[in-house]
């Protein structure tokens, strides 16, 4: 406790992260979607998951917004966010790949190497250098993973291939190369930024690692792999084993059968919502009120409730779910906690899409606990799908977000004038 009764834990020391310059995310960004028409990962695991879909089309339109304000022609941003739209997902990916969709792709990466270009020559010179360390690091990102997942292509797919091991092994050590190279050697036309002191720290520190790596085993270990997501941590980047997300996709593409799925919508009346969502505020004020025991017993028994009536998947029952979450770290499981919240937070991305306001408010819900305790799945939070959301000027925003928008920066005590 800290002079607060409603505080039941001491939240950890701030750490100091590294300002991510919006040159490096750019420079990630338009790499990432050029790898997806360029390289193999598409291929090899059928296409991408609809979350995975959203992340990239969320992430984009921020990387379009910042492209036009560089002053890129028009044109090409529309092209750009059309580009991104084509992605194919799981169930679209069978179907829409042949001929035709193979030469597309070619075609494509083409626009998109040009596009990488133009926009390189859009960007100040203190921007260039942290420009060209985005556009690396997906790729050495891009190697680790396609190398974590050829052990579990299956052979029919990998019959139809070239041998990926001889492909992303040597681009591994090309990509590492070049990413040291740019960061130990300064030039006037890349010059390091003003201001970036702790990010070219990071940067130093993975080159000097990368060094003793390349003149030693040069294998790919657990070591290695730790490094990398330390510095994507660092410079702000989302975590995950995506690697292992994308082993996953390959056993598992298809979705349930129809007969299989839980039938998520429930009829109820507004008397009922309004009555539940009655009793959560009475419940919460016993949270308030230091009673954390007897809040998790009841706002246990109101889930329930909730699921039944609203249903699994209705506003209310996730808001509730989520302040039952936050309860378990109140009483010392706060690992249990971040569990929970990340699963009610996966479960807003996929049935409410990217207008519709409780994706953000449930989120933005999860989001306001796990800053006191788990900063960076916090973070993670905020940069998707927080963070397009708040960066946007209102009225480019379609109107069904607007209340949401102004609730959420509300919450996080951001002033929008």
């Amino acid at each position: 406790m800290i002079n607060d009764p409603a505080r039941d834990f001491e939240p950890p020391p701030r750490t100091t992260i590294a300002r991510t310059p919006h040159e490096l995310q750019i420079g990630y960004d338009l790499e990432d979607v050029f790898c997806a028409y360029t390289e193999l990962p598409v291929i090899v695991t059928q296409g991408f998951p609809d979350y995975m879909l959203d992340k990239m089309h969320d992430g984009c339109g921020w990387t379009a917004d910042r492209i036009r304000e560089l002053g890129v022609d028009s044109a090409l941003v529309d092209r750009f966010e059309e580009i991104v739209a084509a992605l194919p997902g799981h169930h679209d990916f069978a179907r829409a790949v042949g001929p035709d969709w193979l030469a597309a792709r070619a075609r494509t990466s083409a626009e998109m190497e040009h596009l990488i270009g133009v926009v390189r020559a859009a960007i100040d010179v203190h921007g260039l250098r942290y420009y060209d360390y985005g556009v690396m690091l997906c790729r050495v990102r891009l190697c680790v993973r396609m190398i974590h997942l050829i052990p579990n292509v299956p052979q029919e797919i990998t019959e139809t291939l070239p041998d990926l091991e001889s492909i992303y092994r040597p681009e591994l050590m090309r990509a590492t190369a070049i990413l040291q190279n740019m960061i130990t050697h300064e030039s006037p036309t890349r010059p390091y930024g003003s201001g970036q002191y702790h990010l070219d720290q990071a940067f130093a520190a993975f080159a000097d690692y990368l060094e003793d790596w390349r003149t030693g085993t040069s294998e790919l270990t657990d070591d290695f792999v730790r490094r990398l997501d330390e510095l994507t941590r660092t410079v702000g980047f989302r975590g995950g084993d995506q690697a292992k997300q994308e082993t996953t996709w390959i056993k598992h593409p298809e979705p349930l059968a129809e007969e299989d799925r839980l039938p998520l919508p429930v009829p109820h009346s507004t008397a009922e919502r309004e009555q539940l969502e009655s009793y959560w505020q009475a419940i919460k004020q016993i949270a308030t009120a230091g009673d954390v025991e007897r809040f998790l017993d009841l706002v246990r028994h109101l889930l329930d409730t909730c699921r039944r009536i609203l249903g699994p998947v209705h506003p209310v029952t996730l808001h509730v779910h989520v302040d039952f979450a936050a309860g378990h770290s109140a009483v010392g499981r706060a690992g249990t906690a971040t569990l929970m919240l990340l699963d009610i937070a996966n479960t807003a991305l996929h049935y409410y899409g990217p207008h519709h306001p409780a994706r953000y408010l449930i989120i933005a819900h999860a989001h306001s606990f796990l800053q006191h305790w788990d900063p960076e799945q916090a973070q993670e939070l905020y940069d998707f799908p927080l963070k397009s959301l708040i960066e946007h000027d209102e009225a480019d925003l379609p109107p069904s977000l607007h209340k949401a928008r102004r609730t959420i920066l509300e919450s996080l005590g951001v002033n929008d004038h």
